[in-house]
């Protein structure tokens, strides 16, 4: 971002939040409808479901689904979560990950029994088993699909995350051995998602890291397209019929969508663009989400104090987790302290750089997506330099499951 336009957009955020106390969350209006035009865009013809973790506001997810029919449907954390969107207006979910807690399973009837598509993941006999004792016990059939692992192996070396235990068509046959256990159970979907793909930054100053990480996502790909086409064929040819091929992510969304086993792309992240997807090729996003910090100290030239601004992202514990100080341009935070939890202190990289005084905002980053609305009961909505809007997120709604 050029400092011209870089100044405006700071100008237009301070004063939009003029006399709102901080710490605050902000939502870019104009950024946020930007990225989900832009993710249409890129996605060919595929289906997109929007990954509500990434999100965690029910505005957003409305928002997302008025603005084009392409988005259908959510890809949901929980069952908890699920049942609580479908009683406020959401339909057809895919639960992203399998539970073994019996008590995550209350309320799951009544939605099916409304007509909801609510979709469950499993990837070994424990999940399907616990979910055709619940399914028999209510007198109901479950949809369930089943989570691929696409991970790559190059030596000692894993490339992906450790997420699913069906590595291939031999693991999924000798699950499926066990098909006649499960007369309530559904079977209508796959899940393979390629986070070694969507979900490691492959752009860096450093050229020797970027290429070993793009060449290793080149070797990957051709991995991820056999294995997946490969569980669609035998799945198909097993007597299952696929209503659904989930796989992908904001960060491997054009490649995704040519591959044509794959009904649907899921994306999260991209909508919000927090910080981590700065570092990725290919992607033409804009921030739009972030959180604003009051100056309240000024221990010495160059350096700011701001109130609060301890807000780490998950995942392995590193200096790309902390949040970065955005707008005005040209701060830092200090090496040996990072983002506090009560107060943090930003240091201006070029004493020439104009500067802030104490009781400004300094806005901020954070390296991901939907985590910062657990940290934030509502989202101030900014257009132009205008706020427009408060809206709820999750946690406003009183609705914490992860």
């Amino acid at each position: 971002m050029s400092g011209q336009i870089s100044n405006q957009r700071y100008e237009r955020y301070r004063r939009a939040l003029e006399g709102v106390r901080a710490p605050l969350a902000w939502l870019d209006r104009s950024a946020f409808e930007s990225n989900i035009d832009w993710i249409s865009s890129r996605s060919g013809s595929k289906k997109i479901r929007i990954g509500s973790k990434s999100l965690r506001s029910r505005w957003a997810m409305e928002a997302i689904f008025k603005r084009s029919s392409q988005f259908q449907g959510i890809l949901a954390m929980s069952i908890p979560e699920s049942v609580w969107l479908f009683k406020n207006g959401f339909n057809d979910f895919l639960i992203a990950y399998p539970t073994l807690q019996r008590a995550d399973f209350e309320g799951l009837s009544q939605a099916v029994q409304s007509g909801v598509k609510i979709c469950l993941m499993a990837d070994r006999t424990e999940h399907l088993n616990l979910i055709q004792n619940y399914a028999e016990s209510e007198g109901i059939d479950v949809r369930v699909a089943f989570d691929l692992d696409v991970s790559s192996d190059f030596g000692p070396l894993h490339f992906g995350v450790y997420r699913s235990s069906l590595r291939g068509v031999s693991d999924l046959s000798q699950l499926m051995s066990h098909r006649r256990s499960w007369p309530n159970i559904q079977c209508v979907g796959l899940m393979a998602y390629e986070a070694q793909l969507a979900g490691v930054p492959d752009s860096f100053s450093n050229p020797l890291k970027q290429g070993l990480i793009r060449y290793l996502k080149q070797r990957s790909k051709i991995q991820v397209l056999e294995r997946r086409q490969e569980a669609v064929s035998w799945l198909q040819e097993n007597g299952i019929h696929l209503e659904l091929v989930n796989g992908g992510g904001t960060g491997s969304l054009s490649w995704t969508a040519q591959d044509p086993s794959v009904t649907e792309i899921a994306v999260g992240s991209g909508f919000y663009a927090p910080a981590l997807f700065d570092h990725y090729q290919d992607l033409n996003l804009q921030p739009a989400l972030g959180f604003a910090l009051s100056v309240s100290r000024h221990p010495q030239t160059g350096i700011f104090t701001c109130t609060g601004g301890g807000y780490p992202a998950s995942g392995a514990a590193g200096t790309d987790r902390l949040p970065l100080p955005y707008l005005p341009q040209g701060f830092g935070l200090m090496s040996l302290e990072g983002a506090g939890e009560v107060q943090t202190p930003i240091q201006l990289k070029n004493l020439n750089q104009a500067s802030v005084r104490l009781g400004d905002l300094v806005f901020f980053r954070h390296p991901k997506s939907g985590e910062l609305c657990e940290r934030f009961s509502t989202l101030h909505l900014i257009q132009d330099d205008k706020k427009i809007q408060e809206v709820s997120t999750y946690r406003g709604d009183g609705q914490q499951w992860m």
